[in-house]
C-alpha cells in the first residue's frame, strides 16, 4: 500500500509539528523578548529562517516559554517583494497586520487611521506605541528579508536613528526580531553605514542541524508512516543533505518516493534507490549552489575550491588550517564567513564543507568545459596584474587549458599565485575532478 510522502520542502514550515531543531535558538530568543531586547537571526538560503519566524509567532509555542501570546503581539512582514519603500510605506505595511492582531477596539481604530495617511508622523508612531504599551501590550515585530530595508535608500539615517530610539524606549513595548542573509551591518546602503540602530542587536546564526535534530526530522515524520529507512539510506541523508533542514527534507522526500515504486522497495534494491535519489537531489540542489556561489566573493570561492580540493571526495577527511594556509595563504581570512553563513563546519580535527554533494558542484562547475582559449596567451596578457614569476602555472598551462572553465581562469591564477604549493594544488585539483566522475556519492552507502 502507498504511503504519502510526509517530507516537503517547496515551503516554510508552518506547523510546530512539524518544526524540528533550533531549541538553543529559539530558547534564547524567547529570554530576550522578555526582556524587551531586539535580535537579528542570520541565515543562508533556505536554511530556515523564515520557518522560525513562524515558529516564534505560534501562540503554543509562546506559551511554552513562559510568554502570554494575549499581550505578545506577534507581527510577521516580508519585504521579499516590497519596492520603492520609504518610511511611511514601511509603516504602512507594519500597521495594518498589526491592526489584524490586536483585540483592543480603540487602539485598532487607532492603528487604522494612521496606517490611511498619506505622509505618517514619526511622532504620532511614537504616541501610538506608547498607547499600545499603556494598554499591557508588546509588540513584536518579526521582519522577515530585512536586507530589503537596510538597503532602501529612501530610508534615511534619522529614519533608523527613530526606529533604535522606539526599540530602546522604556516605556515604548517595541521589540524587533529581524531576518536577513548576512549581518545587517554590512548589507546596509552607503548613507547608514554606521548607525547606530545596527547596535541593538544580537546576532544568532542559523546553521545546519546538528545529528540528533536532524534525526529526530526523519524519524517523527516517517512515524506517520508505513515505510522505515534502512540505517544505511539515513546515514546517505545526512551526509547527501549535510544536515541542512531544506537538504534533509528533499533528499528523505526523493528516498520516501522510491518506496512507493514498484519493486524498488526490494532491500537488495538499495543502490538503485540511492543513485535515483542523488540524481533528483543534484538537479533540484543546483539552482541553490549557484545562488550560494554567486554571493560569495573570489576569496571565499577560493578556499571552497581548495577546500574541495584537499578532500579528494572523501567526506569524512577534515582539513586542518595550517594545511588549508599552505593551499590558499587567505584562508583564515574567508573561513569565519563560511562558517558564519554554514558553508563550512568546523569539527574536532580541522574543517570540511557542509556537504559533499556542494563540494562535488563547485568541482563540476570549476572544470565544465566552457569556451576554448590558450590559457598561456592568457597568462601573458594578465602576468603583469598578478606580478611575479609564475613559471609554475606556464608548466601546467595544458592541464589548465583541459580541466578548468576559461570563465574561472582568474580564479584559479588567483588561487595559485597565493598558495604555497601551486603545483600539488593542481594535481589535487585534477584528481577531485576525477573522483567526482569516478564515485557517486551513493556508492559508499551500498
Amino acid at each position: 500500500m502507498m504511503s504519502n510522502n510526509p517530507f516537503f520542502f517547496s515551503l516554510p514550515v508552518r506547523d510546530r509539528r512539524q518544526f524540528f531543531g533550533r531549541e538553543a535558538i529559539i530558547q534564547n530568543l524567547m529570554s530576550r523578548l522578555r526582556l524587551m531586547q531586539d535580535s537579528s537571526i542570520i541565515g543562508e538560503r533556505r536554511m530556515g529562517r523564515t520557518s522560525l519566524l513562524y515558529h516564534l509567532q505560534d501562540p503554543e509555542v509562546v506559551r511554552r516559554y513562559g510568554l502570554d501570546p494575549d499581550h505578545y503581539l506577534f507581527v510577521y512582514f516580508s519585504f521579499d517583494e516590497v519596492n520603492q519603500l520609504n518610511p511611511t510605506l514601511f509603516w504602512q505595511h507594519l500597521l495594518a497586520r498589526l491592526a489584524e492582531k490586536i483585540n483592543d477596539e480603540a487602539l485598532r481604530g487607532q492603528i487604522h487611521d494612521l496606517y490611511q495617511l498619506d505622509e505618517i508622523d514619526p511622532l504620532d508612531i511614537e504616541d501610538l506605541f506608547l498607547a499600545i504599551s499603556d494598554k499591557g501590550f508588546r509588540v513584536v515585530f518579526l521582519l522577515d528579508e530585512f536586507e530589503a530595508v537596510t538597503q532602501a535608500t529612501r530610508l534615511d539615517a534619522d529614519f533608523f536613528s527613530h526606529l533604535r530610539s522606539l526599540a530602546t524606549g522604556q516605556y515604548v513595548g517595541l521589540i524587533f526580531v529581524t531576518s536577513s542573509r548576512q549581518k545587517l551591518s554590512e548589507l546596509s546602503h552607503a548613507g547608514i553605514v554606521g548607525s547606530p540602530f545596527f547596535n541593538i542587536f544580537e546576532t544568532f546564526f542559523l546553521k545546519p542541524f546538528k545529528s540528533a535534530s536532524a534525526e529526530a526530522t526523519i524519524k517523527t515524520l516517517l512515524n506517520e508512516t508505513s515505510i522505515t529507512f534502512e540505517d544505511q539510506e539515513q546515514a546517505y541523508l545526512m551526509e547527501l543533505s549535510g544536515r541542512q533542514p531544506f537538504f534533509l527534507q528533499m533528499g528523505a522526500s526523493y528516498l520516501f518516493d522510491t518506496y512507493n515504486v514498484p519493486g524498488l522497495a526490494d532491500p537488495k534494491l538499495r543502490p538503485a534507490r540511492l543513485e535515483r535519489v542523488e540524481s533528483a537531489f543534484m538537479t533540484q540542489a543546483e539552482l541553490h549552489f549557484v545562488h550560494y556561489w554567486s554571493q560569495s566573493t573570489d576569496r571565499e570561492r577560493i578556499l571552497l575550491v581548495a577546500l574541495s580540493s584537499l578532500k579528494q571526495g572523501n567526506s569524512e577527511r577534515l582539513i586542518d588550517m595550517s594545511t588549508m594556509k599552505q593551499a590558499y595563504r587567505d584562508a583564515d581570512v574567508a573561513i569565519n564567513v563560511l562558517q558564519d553563513r554554514g558553508l563550512i563546519s568546523r569539527e574536532e580535527g580541522g574543517y570540511k564543507t557542509f556537504s559533499p554533494a556542494y563540494e562535488r558542484w563547485i568541482i563540476q562547475e570549476m572544470s565544465q568545459a566552457g569556451r576554448h582559449g590558450d590559457y598561456t596567451a592568457w597568462l601573458k596578457q594578465n602576468k603583469p596584474y598578478y606580478g611575479g614569476s609564475l613559471q609554475t602555472l606556464y608548466d601546467h598551462a595544458d592541464e589548465v587549458n583541459a580541466g578548468v572553465n576559461p570563465k574561472y581562469w582568474n580564479l584559479l591564477t588567483e588561487w595559485l599565485s597565493k598558495s604555497d604549493q601551486p603545483g600539488k594544488m593542481i594535481e589535487l585539483f585534477k584528481q577531485a575532478v576525477q573522483a567526482v566522475i569516478d564515485r557517486p556519492l551513493w556508492l559508499k552507502f551500498v
